[in-house]
């Protein structure tokens, strides 16, 4: 944790590097799961395409090239795959699902600190997203009783997910007025980290 603060305080190219690695890190997480599951999306293809989304926040024509590329590649790995078309269609699916699930996503943490509050607004977003977390957790074992989600993740429970929403959303709130940060914005973000 300290080493993501460190690089979002600094900007920058330590901070890229953080997202760079957190994107390598969510692709190959998602592929695993995929995997767990039975299917079987491609991790070069999901990497490829991830990174391209994500360095597209500084160039956006880059993501019509990564497009075009992927696009290429996973006809070319269609091709190639020697599992049948039932099969191989939905891993397809899961590759470019993961790559948007992590590069698509972290994307916004690079346009994010490039705004004029961006220090602000990305740290609150950070221990939004720590405090949602860390108290559904908390609040889902010593409290939760209702499944939230069995066949996603069996342990989850509505007053774990209600619980984290709420510290959320009051975390967000207290660090938003601390850093002098818009009202509205931190209401937006207070309702949306959760979510």
């Amino acid at each position: 944790g300290g080493i993501v603060l460190a690089a979002l305080y600094i900007g920058g190219i330590p901070f890229l590097i953080v997202v760079v690695a957190a994107t390598g890190i969510a692709a190959l997480e998602f592929c695993q799961i995929s995997s767990h599951a039975g299917f079987h999306p491609s991790l070069p293809i999901t990497l490829l395409l991830a990174f391209g989304l994500l360095f597209s926040a500084y160039d956006s024509r880059l993501a019509s090239l990564v497009l075009a590329i992927v696009f290429l590649s996973s006809i070319l790995w269609l091709a190639w795959n020697d599992r049948p078309m039932q099969g191989a269609l939905p891993d397809l699916a899961l590759t470019i699902l993961g790559a948007i699930y992590s590069g698509g996503i972290l994307r916004y943490a690079l346009l994010m600190r490039a705004l004029p509050d961006g220090l602000a607004l990305e740290l609150v977003t950070m221990l939004g997203t720590w405090a949602c977390d860390s108290f559904a957790l908390i609040i889902g074992v010593n409290w939760g009783r209702r499944k939230f989600a069995p066949r996603i993740s069996p342990k989850k429970t509505w007053e774990g997910a209600i619980g984290g929403a709420v510290c959320s959303f009051l975390v967000v709130l207290v660090c938003g007025y601390l850093l002098s940060l818009p009202l509205i914005h931190v209401i937006v973000l207070g309702i949306l980290i959760p979510i």
